[in-house]
């Protein structure tokens, strides 16, 4: 699982991906659902588009279920997904906090640290 190496965007991307984040909040923020929000994204690169959708659904997660404590089931209601889809996106989520602390953790043993 440390192992896991994240694409490394240029800084157009970054621009893009932030925007869009933006533009997906205001979407869904104004009523939308989802799906609905992201199919209006413009975005042609497939790799970045897949991550920018994937990384707002774990946003809505992290924000909706632990911040304003909105159940999973809820959580799926309001953006009109499978409670199935938000599971697999948490469980994503977990994944994705162990391979951080597990790169700073190699990282901090590099430079004697730890």
């Amino acid at each position: 699982m440390g192992d896991v190496q994240y694409k490394q965007y240029t800084k157009e991307e970054d621009v893009l991906y932030n925007d869009s984040i933006d533009a997906l909040r205001i979407r869904l923020a104004s009523g939308m659902k989802f799906d609905e929000a992201c199919d209006k994204l413009n975005v042609t690169n497939a790799d970045l588009r897949e991550c920018i959708v994937a990384d707002f659904l774990k946003i809505c997660i992290a924000e909706m279920h632990y911040g304003k404590g909105m159940s999973i089931k809820e959580l799926s209601l309001r953006l009109a997904i499978s409670e199935d889809r938000v599971l697999v996106a948490r469980k994503d989520m977990y994944e994705d906090i162990e391979n951080a602390a597990i790169s700073e953790y190699h990282k901090e043993q590099s430079k004697g640290r730890a």
